[in-house]
Formats: structure tokens, C-alpha cells, sequence
């Protein structure tokens, strides 16, 4: 005996399992195409004036953005609407490629918790490291879907000496304060 095949056998599983593929893959890439806010120049975010001869709040935040971007014009820096400094397109080595293209990559911490700011040059760029207190330790945040935490943030950026100054300025801004002497 023979079976003619039936058209809602195995074909009708593969259209199934196909659709059901394409569903899933527009439902991971999403969350990596929505629109992050933009920077706030909102004055009570900024919670001292600058010093005499630094720039201004809305000044410095530009000339950070404007850095990032040199290096890839993907990447950007922002200042959140509840005052946290914000990289986004952050390379992390603990991902994988996919998880590097499908992540969100934007970390952010607050200005409070910021106990350095390292200029530094890599093989291939130009950096910035900016570390975590001893006392808020793991104080970046990834604000992508799987929500990492780190005790430090390095940043593609150029020139960096100069990136480093903006981003101590800003801080100061924002009412951190910045460890000068290491503890002894």
C-alpha cells in the first residue's frame, strides 16, 4: 500500500516552524533597534555651576558624545533622565558576537560612584576607564535585556586626555567627586 502525501503533513510543520523562526528572530532584534533618549539638559540634573575657564554642563556633555562618535559613529553618550552618564555601543569581551549585535551595549553609572577616570591607549584606540568606588562597587549598569553589572567602563574615545578632563568636569557638575591620592 502505498500513501499519497498529504498536504498538511510534514510541509505544513515546516511552513509552521518557519514563520514561527521569523517571529522570533524580529522579536530579539527589536529591542536592539529602539530608540535610546538622547541626553537631558534638564538644570537640575546639573547640580553645581562649572568652574571658572571648564564649559558648561550642556558643552561638555556634546564635547563627550562628539568623541565617542569620532571613533564610531554608532556610539554615543547621553545623559539619562534620572542623571546617569551613559555610554552607548560599549564593547564588552565577555559577549559573544551575537550577543555583542543583538545586545544593547549602552552602560551607564551614576556620576556619584565614579572613584576614577583612566586615560589610557590600547592597541588599536584611544580609551577611557571609568571606575567604580570601592564603596558602590559593581555600580555600572548594562541597560540592555540581560542587565550586567560591572565595576568599570571602558570606552573607545578621542582625544582621551582631553575626554578625561570633560568627563571629571562632568562628573563635578553632576555632584560627584573624583579620588585624587590612592589610599595608602
Amino acid at each position: 500500500m502505498r500513501f499519497a502525501p498529504d498536504a498538511k503533513g510534514p510541509e505544513m510543520n515546516l511552513q509552521f516552524i518557519g514563520r514561527f523562526m521569523c517571529v522570533a528572530v524580529v522579536a530579539a532584534l527589536l529591542p536592539a533597534c529602539a530608540p535610546l533618549p538622547q541626553y537631558s539638559n534638564a538644570p537640575q540634573i546639573a547640580g553645581r555651576e562649572p568652574l571658572a575657564g571648564h564649559p558648561g554642563y550642556a558643552e561638555t556633555i556634546k564635547y563627550i558624545d562628539d568623541g565617542v562618535r569620532y571613533v564610531d559613529p554608532s556610539a554615543g553618550f547621553f545623559v539619562s533622565p534620572d542623571g546617569r552618564m551613559c555610554f552607548r555601543h560599549v564593547l564588552d569581551p565577555t559577549q559573544t558576537a551575537f550577543e555583542a549585535f543583538v545586545a544593547n551595549n549602552t552602560w551607564c553609572l551614576p556620576p556619584t560612584a565614579v572613584s576614577r577616570v583612566d586615560a589610557f591607549r590600547s592597541i588599536n584606540n584611544e580609551q577611557l576607564r571609568l571606575v567604580c568606588k570601592h564603596s558602590d562597587p559593581q555600580c555600572a549598569r548594562n541597560l540592555g535585556f540581560w542587565n550586567g553589572v560591572a565595576d568599570a567602563v571602558i570606552v573607545d574615545i578621542v582625544p582621551a586626555n582631553e575626554e578625561k578632563s570633560a568627563v571629571e568636569n562632568l562628573i563635578y557638575l553632576m555632584g560627584g567627586v573624583i579620588d585624587r591620592e590612592p589610599v595608602r
